[in-house]
């Protein structure tokens, strides 16, 4: 799909409806549930998340499945639990459509951490640090790359716009191979954008922040530090603490907070975004495609 940021069509939206009444279609290929813990292991990113937990000093971990990736909940859940003796709890029945994250829902059992996993739209939280885990689909880059330079060799004039190549959120994984495959093919000037798979809010985040309920009226906890008796800047949580709040760690895991776009980074963009031409890479009905065409609509 290539398009101009000038060129796409309007923002639409769905019917409130279609969350209640959505149904779930799973086919063979979407069912994961046989697959080895090696392999998802591999597949679904867990060591990256028991370092991000260890890390950060997290102690409560939301997971948020889609309807048809439940199954390997029980597995992932087991694995970070053993590896990381943490609290885990199961996301399912969002508030939303399962592409967004349920700050809502995480909030309830007073979690520090979400990991999201499937495809997502990416949009910013507004107090939990979150890691997105998309899956992994095949992807033939070298194909890929050698399509792209046969579309612009076959137009009759260069494009008078800069081209920004985005892909699907499953593809992630293989984003340095396409980087290399459009280097090889002459294609050092197409600027290709990159995901943000960790995403932190810009506001520290109270680690006893919890929802009020009619059934109480006791004030919130403190600042955990003061769980140890002195007057230590040293929370048990492991971050830094001032009053009543428990402020994360930056870590060279963390992604830039600033400049993304549909939760990617454009480092550097070639143009204005409005003066750019975008070529998208994945199916046609994809939720990232979507998005793109809501966001640049003008």
């Amino acid at each position: 799909v290539l398009m101009s940021a000038s060129h796409v069509p309007a923002a639409f939206f769905a019917d409130d409806k279609a969350v209640i009444e959505r149904v779930v279609e799973l086919s063979i290929k979407d069912d994961d549930s046989n697959l080895s813990s090696a392999d998802i292991r591999k597949q679904y990113q867990v060591d990256d998340t028991i370092h991000l937990i260890k890390t950060h000093g997290f102690h409560s971990v939301a997971l948020q499945f889609p309807d048809q990736m439940l199954s390997l909940s029980r597995s992932i859940s087991d694995m970070l639990r053993k590896d990381c003796g943490v609290e885990v709890y199961v996301l399912a029945d969002t508030s939303y459509g399962s592409c967004c994250i349920d700050e809502v829902t995480a909030a309830h059992v007073k979690a520090d951490f979400i990991v999201h996993y499937g495809r997502a739209c990416l949009s910013a939280t507004e107090r939990l640090p979150v890691q997105y885990v998309f899956g992994q689909a095949p992807l033939d880059t070298d194909n890929v790359a050698q399509e792209i330079a046969n579309m612009l060799e076959k137009k009759s004039q260069p494009l008078s716009q800069p081209l920004v190549v985005f892909y699907d959120v499953t593809y992630d994984h293989l984003r340095p191979l396409l980087a290399t495959a459009l280097t090889t093919k002459g294609l050092s000037g197409v600027t290709l954008t990159s995901m943000a798979t960790i995403r932190v809010p810009p506001s520290p985040i109270p680690q006893h922040d919890t929802l009020s309920s009619s059934s109480s009226s006791s004030a919130p906890d403190s600042c955990c530090k003061q769980e140890l008796g002195s007057n230590t800047d040293q929370g048990t949580c492991g971050n830094t603490c001032e009053g009543n709040t428990c402020h994360r760690p930056e870590s060279n895991a963390v992604i830039a907070r600033e400049g993304l776009v549909l939760g990617r980074n454009v480092e550097p963009w070639p143009a204005s975004p409005a003066q750019c031409t975008y070529l998208w890479v994945g199916p046609g009905d994809s939720p990232t495609l979507t998005n793109l065409l809501m966001t640049y609509n003008q």
